[in-house]
């Protein structure tokens, strides 16, 4: 028997007997063998006639265990190999607005543009002082008239308009009207006057442009661009007697004679409250 296969039995043998050992017989795993060792020899008793039971059920698991205690952590494993580069994050919200920079240099100067639009008339400038009177002249030698004398325009203390048969003055003009009965004849009192003013109209309006260049430009005095009055051809249709057409086509009122339509007006309406 091999002393490797053999296992002790006991620690206290019987008396004469140094031990007892247990073991297989190395020629047949089934059977079992003795082994007395004496004092003074060794005995062996082989082929007891009893062979190595069979193997019972298998028992039931055991429960689990309880879990022993986490391990020391490991040594860092070496660096892996870089992975794919990943895909392009989202882009971010905008940054708040940058401080502003410094001013820059002053470009160069450009072309000139074209000329503009030619502005309107400007308004006539105030009279200037009179010039003093220059050295009286020698007389002259008498002459003899030949012609009246005509003027385009004239201009009382002010200069001429230069509009053809235009005067003005600074002061007043103090004039009469030929008016004598004796002068008249087919005489007839104005008739329906109430109804004649219905059809008239008293206004508000800004003379056209065209008109203010003509009479020489707005100078606030003689000419402005407002201005109140009647309409020419209104007048036309119920006196055509105070409204003349001038030789440049437009219409003109006699305004001073429409006192005669007034009068009847107011004595019309007299009678109508009486």
């Amino acid at each position: 028997m091999s002393k490797s296969r053999v296992r002790q039995l006991t620690d206290d043998p019987p008396k004469g007997i140094s031990s007892i050992s247990l073991g297989t017989d190395p020629n047949n795993s089934s059977n079992y063998q003795f082994a007395f060792t004496f004092d003074d020899r060794s005995s062996t008793v082989s082929k007891l006639g009893f062979s190595k039971p069979a193997d019972g059920t298998k028992g039931s698991k055991g429960d689990t265990g309880a879990q022993g205690q986490k391990g020391a952590t490991g040594a860092t494993g070496g660096t892996g190999a870089k992975g794919q580069k990943g895909a392009t994050g989202s882009t971010g919200a905008t940054g708040g607005t940058g401080a502003k920079g410094q001013k820059g240099a002053t470009g160069s100067t450009g072309s000139t543009g074209s000329t503009g639009a030619k502005g309107q008339k400007g308004a006539t400038g105030s009279t200037g002082s009179t010039g003093s009177t220059g050295a009286k002249g020698q007389k002259g030698e008498s002459g003899t008239s030949t012609s009246t004398p005509q003027f385009t325009s004239l201009g009382v203390g002010t200069g001429a308009s230069g509009t053809t048969g235009e005067i003005r003055a600074t002061n007043n003009i103090h004039a009469y009207y030929s008016s004598d009965i004796r002068l008249k004849e087919n005489i007839k009192t104005i008739d329906n006057a109430i109804e004649k003013i219905n059809n008239l109209k008293g206004v508000e309006f800004d003379w056209t442009d065209e008109y203010i260049d003509k009479a020489g430009g707005e100078d606030d005095y003689f000419i402005r661009k407002n201005d109140i009055g009647c309409i020419a051809q209104d007048l036309q249709k119920v006196l055509p007697q105070i409204v003349a057409e001038r030789s440049d086509g437009y219409l003109a009122i006699k305004y001073e004679k429409i006192v005669a339509l007034l009068i009847e007006a107011v004595k019309e309406l007299d009678k109508k409250i009486k």
